[in-house]
């Protein structure tokens, strides 16, 4: 994945994804300015790998829900970076996604996937946004 990552012109952001050393492979955040508003984008991907792909895409690492990791990013986000807004770009699925937003307080904005739900209507876990838009490029997020 590392390899990946290193080819693309932007990162790959994923907070949940560590090497067997604990550090992190990838991105956590990234902030981005658009006239003037200052928005915090967080990555997270499917915790759960075991169950979805060959052991050889990630032998090399480990996976976590990434709970604290994203109260960690929004900490710093809204803190030492004075983000007007965060967007978690999740590859989660709805499930777990929902969930996260019930638990980790100062996401504004979930772009949810995984689960391929088509979301006509955002849904509202306290006060975080979660909006999916199916699968295979079907719906723009």
């Amino acid at each position: 994945m590392r390899l990946i990552a290193e080819q693309l012109s932007t990162p790959m952001l994923a907070a949940n994804v560590y090497d067997k050393v604990a550090t992190h492979s990838l991105t956590s955040d990234v902030i981005k300015e658009y006239s003037g508003l200052r928005v915090g984008v967080i990555g997270l991907t499917y915790p759960f790998v075991d169950q979805t792909i060959p052991p050889a895409f990630f032998e090399d690492m480990y996976f976590t829900l990434g709970l604290e990791e994203v109260a960690q990013s929004v900490q710093f986000l809204r803190v030492e970076e004075k983000v007007n807004i965060i967007i978690l770009i999740s590859h989660m699925g709805m499930p777990l996604d929902a969930k996260l937003a019930s638990v980790v307080q100062g996401v504004d904005i979930i772009l949810s996937g995984h689960s391929h739900d088509r979301v006509d209507r955002a849904i509202i876990v306290k006060d975080t946004t979660i909006i999916q838009s199916g699968a295979s490029a079907s719906f723009l997020g």
